[in-house]
């Protein structure tokens, strides 16, 4: 998140957004699962994962979570135990780090991907922005190169914005994006070409997230809680009706009927996940992974040491549920 195209003074300030924290009225849509609260549940220690930005959980390994760090690092991919001892280290062929924020993990016709975000844009200045597709390596490979299955470059519909928050939909066939600097969060949408068809595609927005209230104007001077309510990472249910957005502060759940649209889900408040309060160790929450086995949801921030948090959903999905 630290890598400019041209260093500038940031103007403005962004507008706080208060996040639903209640249960919405569901009425013509589903009620996201509830999750018990963030516990701690292992501890990155190596020097090498020193500011995880994304965080994907294996399909194919039980038992593994897949990381990438932030901006200024090797374009690597880095493959943990849930806690937190690196196990496997790959590099990226034909891919740059440029800036690095999220990693997200989908299975299409039978095999297993994963797609690297290179979208942080702090200044929002960014001529294109790119993401790497590679498939998932198998349980018994060491460490080595994957090379590359695709790589897609896009702007945005309206031009550049910061993003740290990307998911994979691989049953409808979307990537989705959320800006993390603009007064709402937006949602854009770019398909998912296996493999690319063009060489620039456009991100359309589809959705803002509009629930709660806007602060009084005393409120958007406190750039501190502006800065905690923005979103940092995000996930998708297989069945792709399920968000799961991290934000500093709290994770956030949001569900739509399989006929609905995300604008319709976004009117909603939606369900919270309690995390531990802000500390120097969990300052900076920036990885959020879903488990599409189990439900549970792991996280964890840059710097090393970095906690990882797990939040298990109280009642966990059925066995076979689209939703998992």
């Amino acid at each position: 998140m630290k890598h400019l195209f041209i260093p500038a003074l940031a103007a403005g300030f962004s507008i706080l957004l208060f996040w639903g924290t209640c249960p919405a009225d569901t009425s013509g849509q589903p009620a996201p699962v509830p999750y018990k609260k963030a516990v701690p549940f292992g501890l990155i220690t190596s020097l090498e994962l020193s500011e995880v930005s994304g965080l994907a959980v294996s399909r194919k390994t039980p038992g593994l979570l897949w990381a990438i760090n932030d901006s200024g690092n090797p374009p690597e991919v880095y493959g943990l135990s849930t806690k937190g001892a690196l196990l496997k280290t790959y590099k990226i062929g034909r891919a740059m780090n440029w800036d690095w924020e999220d990693l997200s993990g989908f299975r299409y016709k039978g095999e297993d991907f994963l797609v690297i975000a290179d979208v942080g844009d702090n200044w929002s200045n960014r001529p294109f922005n790119t993401l790497y597709c590679v498939k998932e390596p198998a349980p018994d490979s060491r460490s080595g190169v994957l090379p590359l299955e695709w790589a897609m470059t896009f702007r945005y519909e309206n031009g550049p914005l910061d993003c740290e928050a990307v998911a994979v939909d691989a049953k409808h066939q979307k990537i989705y994006l959320l800006s993390k600097r603009t007064a709402i969060p937006i949602l854009y949408e770019l398909p998912l070409d296996m493999p690319c068809k063009k060489s620039m595609y456009t991100a359309r927005a589809v959705a803002r997230i509009r629930s709660g209230s806007r602060p009084d104007p005393k409120g958007q001077k406190q750039t501190v809680a502006n800065f905690r309510s923005r979103p940092t990472a995000m996930d998708i249910s297989a069945g792709g009706n399920t968000l799961y957005i991290l934000t500093y502060t709290y994770a956030y759940i949001y569900s739509r009927a399989p006929d609905r649209t995300w604008d319709t889900a976004f009117s909603k408040p939606p369900l919270r996940i309690i995390l531990p309060p802000p500390s120097r160790a969990m300052a900076q929450r920036e990885a959020l992974g879903l488990d599409h086995t189990s439900g549970n949801i792991f996280i964890t921030s840059e710097k090393a040491p970095a906690p990882i948090y797990m939040a298990a959903p109280i009642s966990p999905p059925p066995h076979g549920s689209d939703e998992q």
